[in-house]
């Protein structure tokens, strides 16, 4: 059963994730994921913190589903938003999506691995 929290208004990124790759649970390949904490420097937690707002959860679900409390979730939060330069969910996974297409995924493709922070 899906609640309240787990619904933001970011389906428009989900779907988007979903054309690039189909609909899967994860929609980024481990290569992707790796090149992704690799050019930001996220730690495997706050991989998997992204992984989860990707995934449309709110804070709470990602704190049951992590086994960790909310007020850790904020304070990974807190160092995920410094490490990709936002200020909100929203900011981080509007970064996350223009990181993978612009660079990513070309990247992956050609077995490079990006190695300077995208432009903001």
């Amino acid at each position: 059963m899906q609640t309240t929290c787990d619904m933001t208004p970011m389906d428009e990124v989900q779907r988007s994730f979903d054309g690039l790759h189909g609909p899967c649970r994860c929609r980024l390949t481990a290569e992707e994921w790796d090149a992704l904490a690799e050019l930001f420097q996220l730690t495997p937690r706050e991989l998997d913190i992204v992984r989860c707002l990707l995934l449309g959860k709110c804070e709470t679900a990602i704190g049951l589903e992590l086994g960790i409390s909310v007020n850790t979730v904020h304070t990974h939060l807190g160092r995920i938003y410094r490490k990709l330069e936002v200020r909100s969910v929203a900011g981080l996974l509007l970064r996350v999506f223009s990181v993978y297409v612009d660079q990513i995924a070309r990247s992956t493709s050609s077995t490079a691995t990006p190695t300077a922070k995208p432009a903001r």
